[in-house]
């Protein structure tokens, strides 16, 4: 039996890793319909944004700035929860995934291609994540910001990915 920490699979036929395989075992089991409406929503906002800053009001793109931020925390939460609950259903101990650290989970859903960017990458959403909710600058604001088109580009990714391993029913 495997632990947290094991390495991943090998090429060997034997139990290769925490997981099965890339379908989980209760194929269509995850709903993907809430972060595929918040993926839609972050793009939007983004896309608000955009056209905003060709208006002659210079409040409005501060305000879309905010909306965009808050889309991305709440999808970034959505993301990161589908991404666990999916390896929990692949999984054979689906405890197990529930004691695994936030680099463990990445670095596996790395592995299973689920996700493409790097863990520096994904530490530095979950920095952003954090950063905005627990206190506002406009510094903050605008770094947290920049990093939001990086972040869209791999929450569809991991939608594409997740929506092929998990059909609708």
């Amino acid at each position: 039996m495997t632990t947290v920490g094991d390495p991943l699979p090998s090429e060997t036929g034997v139990e290769r890793s925490l997981y099965s395989g890339a379908v989980p075992q209760r194929p269509g089991s995850l709903d993907l319909t809430p972060l595929e409406s918040a993926v839609a929503q972050l793009e939007e906002a983004l896309r608000c944004y955009g056209r905003a800053e060709q208006l002659p009001y210079g409040w409005l793109p501060r305000q879309l700035r905010a909306a965009v931020i808050q889309a991305f925390e709440f999808t970034y939460e959505l993301a990161f929860g589908m991404l666990r609950r999916h390896l929990a259903a692949s999984a054979p101990d689906p405890g197990r995934v529930e004691r695994m650290t936030f680099n463990e989970i990445i670095r596996v859903a790395l592995d299973l291609g689920l996700v493409s960017a790097e863990l520096p990458a994904w530490r530095r959403f979950r920095k952003h994540r954090g950063t905005t909710s627990r206190t506002y600058s406009e510094a903050r604001a605008v770094v947290v910001f920049e990093a939001v088109p990086g972040f869209l580009e791999e929450a569809r990714y991991l939608l594409a990915r997740l929506g092929e391993r998990n059909p609708p029913a």
